[in-house]
């Protein structure tokens, strides 16, 4: 298959709004494969003044485009460097870009393709999708960052790591994005067609091996891609058979494997734990003080905590507490709920009423717990996190989502993010994704685990045995010690 020829595209302007804002460098990069064929540059006399924030960011002064060509002379130049043969234009944030230009009267009559758009769908799980942190996170080079040469380099380089990205995807989520797309004018179906055009003609054998050694680092994608595989030989049902990755948590911290299972029903006979080893775990000399050294603290009052906490669960009573700053509750109630939780085998719920307390026990808190266990030779509990249900993804409703109607480009997007992250989540959370738009969170309303139409008889066998992700993955919580919610 002979590879496209593309252009990236970069602008440098006076300032967001191309209403009021003026063009003040373009540069373009005409590109074939990894193969740079071209390069454009001038810069452009806006008739106004540079803002000095402009000027500090780019580096273009006034003194600079005074004898620069105007937008209307750069006109032809451009319009010939983007000749027929190109296939797509290539931006970052193409809609600026867009925006000026067609301020400017320039229309190319091509199909766009972002960047940032393709980026959220290709790579999901990132902090930001910015193209200087693109190109931080790829190791891609961008010397002279908002000159519209060197941007437009790096946006063509960046665009070629996601047509390798594609190349990575199982042929079976390819032909599903595709054909969802077939009656829709959604521009990333280029990028996606030809990453399935190129896998269809591989042999079969070969196309498994490439997909498996490809994803042999993630875990879950091995064994995904190849049920993505055997799927595709039943086109009815093939969509159905995608499904997330099983394999380790992706909580930082947590113990990579988890224990047997516990029993459906857990013994109602308790293990009673011994004061003195709630004393021992805070003592000067144990283990939390070995593992914190110098940071370490006695403190009396999380010590007294401690033991009320662990009354509780030895006793099976009720307890309410209020304790004040700088105790150290976190541990105080951590501990006594492990050493409880691992000598029963039976399950601890801890409840959090902020989302940063959540956030500093599974980051922080538990961690250091586990790890203070470990050096103590103690059995190290298991931890996943629960969030509620609308936080997790529901296979069921999502296939019937997709199936109900025609997609819009917009749809069509969130379709792609969706698929292309399934094998490689072992949660399913919302938060896996980037959803960048008011758009985008409404569709997964549509598509998340519902309190009153998520069932197990309706939901459980879609997708393989995860059809309902609010349970974050029964072979996992099933032998969860502390889960956290």
């Amino acid at each position: 298959m002979a590879e496209r020829v593309y252009v990236a595209l970069d602008l440098e302007t006076t300032g967001l709004d191309a209403k009021r804002d003026a063009i003040i460098e373009i540069g373009a990069v005409r590109f074939q494969g990894k193969r740079i064929l071209d390069r454009f540059v001038t810069l452009v006399n806006p008739h106004r003044a540079i803002p000095l924030r402009i000027q500090q960011i780019t580096n273009i002064r006034n003194s600079d485009v005074v004898a620069a060509p105007t937008i209307d002379a750069v006109l032809p130049e451009l319009l010939a460097f983007v000749r027929a043969d190109v296939a797509a234009l290539i931006a970052h944030n193409a809609a600026f870009d867009l925006g000026f230009l067609d301020a400017a009267g320039i229309s190319f009559q091509r199909p766009v393709l972002d960047t940032f758009e393709l980026s959220t769908i290709l790579l999901p799980g990132l902090g930001s999708y910015s193209l200087g942190e693109l190109c931080r996170t790829l190791t891609i080079p961008l010397t002279d960052a908002h000159r519209a040469l060197d941007d437009a380099t790096a946006t063509s380089q960046l665009f070629m790591t996601l047509q390798e990205r594609a190349q990575q995807i199982a042929p079976t989520i390819l032909d599903l994005i595709v054909k969802s797309a077939q009656q829709s004018d959604w521009s990333p179906t280029l990028l996606f067609a030809d990453a399935l055009a190129q896998a269809e003609q591989m042999p079969t054998g070969v196309m498994e091996s490439e997909i498996s050694d490809r994803n042999h680092s993630r875990p879950g994608d091995k064994a995904t891609a190849q049920a993505l595989l055997c799927a595709g030989q039943d086109n009815q049902n093939q969509s159905d058979a995608i499904s997330p990755a099983i394999g380790a948590t992706a909580n930082p911290g947590v113990a990579p494997t988890p224990p047997s299972p516990l029993p459906a029903e857990e013994n109602p006979i308790t293990t009673t734990i011994a004061p003195q080893h709630v004393d021992d775990f805070f003592a000067a000399n144990g283990p939390l003080a070995h593992h914190l050294g110098k940071t370490f603290e006695v403190r009396r009052g999380q010590i007294d905590m401690a033991q009320q906490v662990l009354r509780a669960f030895n006793e099976g009573d009720h307890m309410l507490l209020e304790a004040g700053t700088g105790i150290g509750k976190s541990m105080a109630y951590l501990v006594p709920a492990a050493l409880w939780s691992v000598a029963n085998g039976r399950r601890v719920v801890i409840a959090t009423n902020t989302i940063t307390l959540q956030e500093q026990l599974l980051t922080k808190d538990i961690p250091q717990l586990q790890q203070t266990l470990a050096a103590a030779d103690f059995p190290i509990p298991l931890v996943t996190l629960l969030k509620g249900r609308r936080h997790y993804l529901c296979l069921r409703r999502f296939h019937a989502w997709r199936k109900s109607h025609r997609l819009a480009p917009a749809e069509l997007t969130f379709l792609a993010k969706v698929l292309i992250w399934l094998p490689t989540t072992t949660d399913g959370e919302m938060e896996e994704i980037f959803l960048t738009t008011a758009s985008e969170r409404a569709y997964w309303e549509q598509v998340c685990s519902h309190p009153t139409t998520c069932t197990p008889e309706l939901c459980d066998k879609v997708g393989g045995d995860y059809g309902v992700f609010s349970t974050v993955g029964n072979n996992w919580r099933q032998g969860a010690r502390i889960p956290e919610t």
